[in-house]
């Protein structure tokens, strides 16, 4: 959902809808995740998802996400260059898709963020 602005805008999670668990996920087991944007506003979005180990079905789950406004303040959740380095090390960029099956790209304010910490 954050990715749709290039992760300049403010969201939070706002509920979870739905959550089904079908069985316990074991040590060692590689965990695949597929979530599905079924709705995105100005004010928030829901998506769906489902976890898989294997070929397996491990949960399902529907989550609505809001897109917090000035009413909230104007201040930024996330430092840029931080926030890119977690999503770095969650390999977002290596994994994530966009809906045309592109990488998703870096944001070049992120990128240019990481560039001025580095300083």
């Amino acid at each position: 959902v954050s990715q749709s602005s290039d992760f300049l805008g403010r969201v939070v999670l706002a509920k979870i809808g739905k959550a089904t668990f079908h069985q316990p996920v074991l040590p060692g087991d590689r965990l695949t995740y597929h979530i599905e944007l079924l709705s995105l506003h100005s004010d928030g979005a829901v998506v769906e998802g489902t976890c898989h180990a294997g070929d397996q079905l491990q949960a399902e789950l529907e989550m609505t996400f809001a897109c917090l406004d000035n009413r909230f303040g104007d201040i930024q959740l996330f430092e840029p260059a931080a926030f890119l380095r977690l999503l770095r090390s969650l390999q977002l960029f290596a994994v994530g898709r966009t809906p045309t099956g592109d990488s998703i790209a870096v944001p070049p304010h992120m990128l240019a963020a990481e560039a001025a910490a580095s300083l």
